[in-house]
């Protein structure tokens, strides 16, 4: 730094400085950071519609960080916000193809707005980037029933049986009887 009067100012700075900005160049791990334990303490306290805008400040300033997203959208699914959880979520997954809580919540808040199409195809991307994911296979197995497409729901269930065979029994007791239920414990 020079002074217009030709003197001259050095600064010094820890060498280890240089390779933190090189992996963290605007300091977004310690933003992320500040915003992620804030909305902590407002979800422990059940202080949602404060969580709710914290999440939409914390989405603006960071825009790609999928965990303000989620937050904003699970936010939104407790205060029953489920067009604003669905937007939230389909942000997620569009930052992230290969998140599966993106797609499992946006197969939930589908089936929430009865829109089973629309969960049926996030289910499925749930079990096409986890195939051994057992609740999104029974997930998928809902979806279809409340659809009415029951063969595909038995065939979701022929899945399940590969992974889990006491909740494939629980899901065709329930296919037999049917009522479903919630299937995403």
């Amino acid at each position: 730094l020079f002074k217009e009067e030709g003197q001259e100012i050095s600064f010094t700075a820890p060498v280890e400085w240089l390779s933190q900005l090189e992996s963290d160049p605007v300091g977004v791990k310690s933003r992320r950071i500040h915003w992620l334990q804030r909305a902590i303490v407002l979800e422990k306290a059940n202080k949602w519609e404060a969580l709710l805008d914290w999440s939409r400040q914390w989405a603006e300033s960071l825009p790609a960080d999928v965990t303000a997203w989620h937050t904003l959208g699970y936010a939104c699914i407790v205060l029953k916000k489920l067009d604003q959880a669905l937007a939230a979520f389909l942000h997620t997954v569009q930052i992230d193809p290969g998140d599966i809580d993106g797609w499992s919540n946006l197969g939930y808040v589908n089936t929430d707005l009865q829109r089973y199409p629309d969960a049926i195809r996030a289910y499925q991307e749930v079990v096409r980037i986890s195939p051994s994911d057992v609740e999104g296979w029974s997930n998928l197995v809902l979806s279809y029933e409340s659809a009415g497409n029951r063969a595909e729901a038995i065939k979701a269930v022929e899945e399940v049986n590969r992974l889990d065979a006491v909740k494939a029994q629980e899901l065709r007791s329930n296919l037999e009887h049917g009522g479903l239920g919630e299937l995403d414990d």
